[in-house]
């Protein structure tokens, strides 16, 4: 989707059709464009970055771990891309989203062309779950960002510790660059950093009296977002298909309560409520 303002209006999507997940772009100081996904797999984009002009290829393959690691599987996904002092910089997650705890990571790599080849970092894994023991799990897929004062951090999210049905949670701290040009934890990277915790906002009452779903909830699969209406007390949903569906909240407690009121019901109408974690778990 393009826009000539950052606040819209945005033009219609356009299909790319470029099999991944992930993706990464990346624009040459010279304008040429490119779109890596998982696997290291990159494709050439057009200079107004709307098509894709040539075929897939793998340039890059990960960092190889430790043969003894507890990790879900090798997964090279999350390709994020930058430019700094003549080099193009990747930093990926590895390991698996959701297996052990010990599953995810982040990792650098470098090259002078966007297209390889790459070298990575000696400060792999940047960012890693060392042990069980931990406050956060599986902590990957890492971004790095710079702020206007010149202080840069990565990133990224991991599981808490026995709160896996809570979802992610976003985890952010200061990342240094080293005098030849990597980047990694201003903290010793095996050593717990004091934890600060924002939380989300309260879990408030809902009456569903507005015509807008609250931002407390989320309704799960993209393809059902049109399929409710919400408004004068009522919340309203028609499944588009067989699958199930959960309209959820996450709260930023561990212990709460939950109570449901409902008025008149439809006796064909099946209700219940959980702790849900997926569609697959």
């Amino acid at each position: 989707v393009t826009a000539e303002d950052p606040h819209g209006p945005w033009s219609d999507p356009i299909e790319l059709d470029v099999p991944g997940i992930d993706p990464g772009h990346i624009a040459t100081p010279e304008g040429d464009r490119y779109l890596y996904m998982h696997n290291g797999n990159v494709v050439p984009l057009s200079r107004d970055g709307l098509k894709v002009t040539g075929d897939p290829e793998q340039k890059h393959r990960g960092w190889q771990y430790p043969a003894d690691w507890e990790v879900e599987c090798f997964c090279l996904e999350s390709p994020k891309l930058i430019f700094r002092d003549g080099y193009y910089y990747m930093t990926a997650a590895q390991g698996g989203t959701a297996g052990p705890a010990t599953s995810h990571m982040v990792t650098s790599a470098r090259s002078r062309s966007p297209l390889g080849p790459w070298e990575n970092s000696p400060h792999n894994p940047v960012v890693h779950t060392w042990s069980r023991n931990e406050t956060y799990w599986s902590k990957g897929h890492g971004t790095i960002i710079d702020d206007a004062d010149g202080n840069w951090y990565v990133v990224y999210h991991g599981y808490k510790k026995g709160a896996l049905p809570h979802g992610r949670h976003t985890l952010i701290e200061a990342i240094e660059w080293t005098d030849d040009g990597w980047f990694k934890l201003k903290r010793d990277p095996k050593q717990e950093p004091k934890i600060i915790e924002h939380l989300n906002g309260p879990v408030s009452n809902d009456s569903f009296e507005s015509s807008e779903l609250g931002l407390q909830w989320q309704l799960t699969g993209a393809h059902a977002l049109k399929s409710y209406q919400v408004g004068d007390g009522r919340f309203r949903f028609e499944n588009p298909d067989d699958r199930m569906r959960t309209l959820q909240v996450i709260s930023p407690e561990k212990n709460y309560d939950v109570r449901i009121e409902l008025g008149e019901r439809d006796p064909d109408v099946e209700l219940g409520l959980s702790i849900w974690y997926s569609e697959a778990r």
